[in-house]
């Protein structure tokens, strides 16, 4: 008799160990998972043709408190993040058109960003639960900070000398055109007025920090009776 009740004992005792033991292993896990899913951003259009993002890389900022992580990954469509603690964790992802595959790290310009959020911020939290996997799905959009420079060179000529003017005012006008506001930060508001007095045959200036775009650049030579007015 007592051997049958050891049987039926030993049997629910240790199945309750394990029970008690998978639970314990459970909740001893302190840290959560972070799965990011990138979604495919349209090409912008400006003016014609249409110019593509080209996102190569991404660098990718996570925050919670004091604690900052931050990575620099190649384009992919998801990336899973393993060791957060529990909590509110904001994201900051910008994309670039470069990847430095000796350094392993973004390269390039920044062409893209998170969208903005109510506050006009470009940052998404999510709160990252103990031993859970978060998802988080983001759209990143072009942005301006994405920079470059033109610089033209405005020449006349000399060949005859019955068109040299003697110390000429150049007058150069550059203006941005740029369609689809609402999806870039445009540069159509961009105007530049530039006046040179006592030109030579030959003027170069560089414009900086121009929003990627199409300019017009538009050019007066005036002779020197007319700079009062013609």
């Amino acid at each position: 008799m007592k051997h049958i009740r050891l049987s039926l004992i030993l049997p629910c005792l240790l199945s309750f160990l394990f029970l008690f033991s998978g639970c314990v292993e459970y909740g001893s896990t302190e840290s959560g998972r972070l799965a990011i899913h990138f979604s495919e951003p349209k090409a912008r259009e400006i003016y014609l043709p249409s110019i593509s993002l080209d996102i190569v890389s991404y660098k990718i900022t996570l925050t919670s408190g004091s604690e900052t992580k931050t990575y620099e990954v190649e384009k992919q469509e998801s990336l899973i993040i393993e060791g957060l603690l529990p909590g509110i964790w904001t994201i900051e992802v910008a994309g670039y058109n470069g990847w430095d595959t000796v350094a392993s790290q973004v390269s390039g310009q920044q062409v893209a960003a998170l969208q903005k959020n109510q506050e006009g911020n470009r940052l998404v939290a999510c709160n990252v639960k103990r031993g859970e996997a978060t998802s988080a799905s983001l759209l990143l959009v072009p942005i301006s900070e994405g920079t470059g420079m033109l610089t033209f060179t405005v020449n006349w000529p000399q060949l005859d000398s019955s068109l040299i003017l003697n110390n000429p005012r150049l007058e150069i006008e550059v203006r941005g055109y740029n369609a689809h506001g609402s999806v870039y930060e445009d540069n159509s508001s961009f105007s530049e007025s530039i006046v040179i007095n006592d030109a030579a045959h030959t003027a170069t200036r560089t414009l900086s920090t121009l929003v990627p775009g199409w300019y017009e650049i538009q050019t007066r030579l005036i002779p020197p009776e007319c700079h009062r007015g013609c």
